[in-house]
């Protein structure tokens, strides 16, 4: 079983001041096995190529050639609608590495946490806008009891209009990706996975 949650903030804001959104879930069900992801993750490239995302039909235990791919089929999605290619941002994978540890910690799967901050209140934590008059972002969110490919998860996003609009949208500049192999109900054959859009102005 496969699950996701889409938050996005479509309207550019201070860094201070902080919109939401509904959210989004969608359940699918997911039918190939899968081995279990290693725990250790490793800084990326500034960005991954959109022309070829190598390895995405196969499951990895790599979390470092996991998330690169992740990023390429974002790219390579976000190319085919003629949208700019997304740079990664070590301060965006702060937060969504530190938000899916915490699903997996207290096992719950929201885009709020128990103590009620949500994903602007975290990438706000991280300093992300520190530096800039204003700031956007949205979130994805997916949760597997079993080990998905690349592009199975990456498809999943996709079949969910709330997931798809937030990987199309034109206004993105910057992408982190946190990895955790474990679900948030504690299944250490899943994943809980965060990933984080954002621009700064």
């Amino acid at each position: 079983m496969l699950a996701t949650a889409a938050c996005g903030d479509p309207s550019s804001m201070q860094t201070k001041r902080f919109f939401t959104v509904a959210l989004g879930t969608i359940i699918l069900t997911l039918t190939a096995a899968s081995p279990t992801l290693a725990s250790g993750q490793s800084r990326l490239p500034a960005q991954a190529a959109a022309s070829s995302c190598a390895g995405a039909s196969s499951a990895t235990q790599d979390i470092s050639h996991l998330m690169k791919t992740v990023l390429c089929l974002h790219n390579r999605e976000r190319h085919q609608h003629g949208l700019r290619t997304l740079r990664w941002n070590n301060d965006l994978s702060r937060a969504a590495s530190g938000h899916a540890r915490d699903m997996v910690r207290r096992h719950y799967f929201d885009h709020h946490s128990p103590s009620g901050a949500d994903h602007m209140d975290r990438i706000a934590a991280v300093h992300y806008g520190a530096s800039s008059r204003t700031w956007s972002a949205g979130e994805n969110l997916l949760s597997s009891a079993v080990h998905p490919t690349p592009q199975q998860l990456f498809r999943a996003w996709m079949g969910s209009a709330k997931h798809r609009r937030n990987i199309l949208r034109s206004r993105w500049h910057e992408f982190g990706l946190g990895v955790v192999a474990t679900s948030p109900s504690g299944q250490r054959g899943g994943l809980t996975i965060v990933a984080l859009f954002g621009v700064r102005h």
